[in-house]
């Protein structure tokens, strides 16, 4: 076995609008671990599209398929709704204590709306903490496509955040899958519409319900096809021998670095908060692969903690019973947060980040007010209405995680 350090330095090479996939370093330790027939650990790591029943189980089915001398091990750490801000925060909770051996990273279209500036922190920060974890794990940037980016593509130029995630692809030399351009061809060749109804016409398939999510039989199908056809190339261009990633000088020295995400009753404030065991409570069962419990806040309550760092944030659900949050940051109210949009007909994973703060000590308040909201209003803003009215009367945060970028101060006053 030939063992070799890759030091991260920034290279030309970037992925066009017309490919398929880009190589660069390859995936040479799991071409190694096919070989040796061992347990690879297969981290799926992004937004709904990979938490849909589409290309993250073809994938894997394909993979137990094409090497059945392997145990192929899927660790599903997709959260719908997930941009790699947030991911950025959850990586270690949600895919790192799995040991993976492989990360596919997803983010493209959720970070859709997001400043480049973020981007490369995020992902920088993955990146970095992957391989500082393990530097023998093996990243694979994945692109899906949105209806927002077909505009781009059909001038011949990528969507923003793929153009900036290529940044950091081709800086750390990660090889990158790209879904969109299949898409591309198809639509151009008069076979695929990208939304509306699937009506059985034999002639044109329809890629999506809503322009984003692809339909399991034909849009992820198009995914599954590009997939196969990447990783094969991608495997077979890989070095033989086992490579360690080193991570070298960052693009953003302020990436998300230190990144970590703490239980809400383990903060001060907490104390008397209702305590919900996800498990247990019909209302909450579908989100206790994300949390064992969640903390239920009434107006009045709040919770305080202290860190030093320069970024800190929330990951919560949104309900029809959510209410409004005032921010308080070293003393000073700066904003007040609300845990419901229009969007909020059901109970649904969210998130809240602040960044941009100075690299110092911070004590932050997150108090829940008695304010109520024109929750009509909001809901009509999308077309949607309240079926149930007494659903929406509560004041109500349901609180799962803290999240901070830096040091927790625990237990300081």
């Amino acid at each position: 076995m030939i063992s070799f350090i890759v030091l991260a330095f920034t290279q030309v090479e970037a992925i066009t609008s017309n490919d398929d996939f880009l190589i660069r370093d390859g995936l040479p330790n799991i071409r190694l671990s096919l070989q040796n027939k061992d347990t690879v650990r297969v981290a799926y790591f992004g937004g709904s599209i990979t938490a849909q029943k589409g290309w993250r189980i073809y994938s894997q089915e394909w993979l137990k398929a094409k090497y059945p001398q392997s145990e192929i091990v899927e660790i599903d750490a997709a959260i719908g709704g997930c941009g790699s801000d947030f991911g950025v925060f959850r990586l270690k909770e949600h895919a790192l204590r799995f040991d993976p051996d492989l990360v596919f990273v997803e983010f493209a279209v959720n970070d859709g709306g997001t400043e480049p500036a973020t981007i490369i922190k995020a992902m920088e920060g993955i990146v970095r903490q992957i391989w500082e974890t393990d530097a023998t794990t093996d990243i694979c940037f994945v692109y899906t496509i949105a209806m927002d980016f077909l505009k781009e593509y059909h001038v011949g130029s990528l969507p923003q955040s793929v153009e900036t995630m290529e940044k950091v692809a081709a800086h750390y030399g990660i090889p990158s899958m790209n879904f969109g351009p299949e898409v591309i061809r198809q639509i151009d060749d008069g076979v695929l519409q990208f939304k509306g109804r699937i009506t059985g016409n034999d002639h044109v398939s329809v890629f999506s319900p809503d322009g984003v999510h692809p339909y399991p039989e034909t849009g992820h199908r198009i995914y599954e096809s590009v997939f196969k056809k990447s990783f094969s190339k991608i495997i077979d261009a890989s070095s033989d021998g086992e490579m360690i990633h080193g991570v070298g000088t960052p693009l953003d020295e302020r990436y998300y670095g230190n990144t970590r995400m703490v239980k809400w009753d383990e903060c001060e404030g907490t104390e008397k908060w209702d305590n919900i065991d996800a498990s247990s409570n019909t209302h909450f069962n579908g989100f206790a692969k994300y949390f064992r419990t969640i903390g239920n806040a009434v107006p009045g309550d709040s919770v305080v903690f202290r860190f030093v760092g320069d970024a800190f944030g929330f990951y919560d659900l949104k309900t029809p019973d959510s209410g409004v949050l005032l921010l308080e940051i070293d003393g000073v109210p700066t904003d007040t947060i609300p845990r419901f949009d229009k969007y909020t007909t059901y109970r649904r994973i969210s998130y809240k980040l602040i960044t941009g703060l100075e690299h110092k000590r911070h004590t932050v308040v997150l108090r829940v007010l008695d304010k109520k909201l024109d929750k009509r209003a909001i809901l009509s803003e999308l077309g949607n209405s309240m079926r149930n009215p007494q659903e929406y009367e509560g004041k109500n945060w349901y609180l799962a995680k803290l999240m901070i970028n830096g040091t927790l101060l625990e237990n300081e006053k």
